[in-house]
């Protein structure tokens, strides 16, 4: 039995929340400035970056710049602010739409910590 070495390592774990789910959360009220990456993308794609949104807005403000900055979370900041008395929470594939569902349920539901609310 031939084993493909390409597909045991073929991971495509991602580091923030893509556009999407930061759209998603940023719909849910969020503030941006809670951000603690941001997704920078131009005309050659999108790059995750691992830097707090807020850091990188400070360091643009005044210049020409062409490429969009959109505001992204890490999984660890999500479950900062969305279960910050802790959680029992198995990984698993989905785990950040996971985490957002909870998350929108809790704003729903009025259970958010309203600190990390933009309204």
């Amino acid at each position: 039995m031939k084993v493909n070495m390409e597909n045991i390592f073929d991971f495509e774990s991602q580091i923030c929340t893509n556009r999407q789910q930061s759209e998603k959360l940023l719909g849910l009220g969020l503030k941006k400035e809670m951000a603690d990456c941001y997704l920078h993308i131009d005309s050659e794609g999108t790059t995750p970056v691992p830097r707090p949104y807020r850091e990188i807005m400070k360091d643009l403000e005044g210049l020409n710049f062409d490429a969009e900055i959109v505001p992204a979370w890490s999984l660890h900041m999500l479950i900062k602010i969305g279960f910050h008395k802790g959680i029992g929470i198995v990984v698993a594939d989905s785990a950040f739409d996971s985490i957002i569902s909870l998350i929108e349920k809790r704003v729903q539901n009025g259970v958010f910590n309203k600190d990390y609310l933009a309204v």
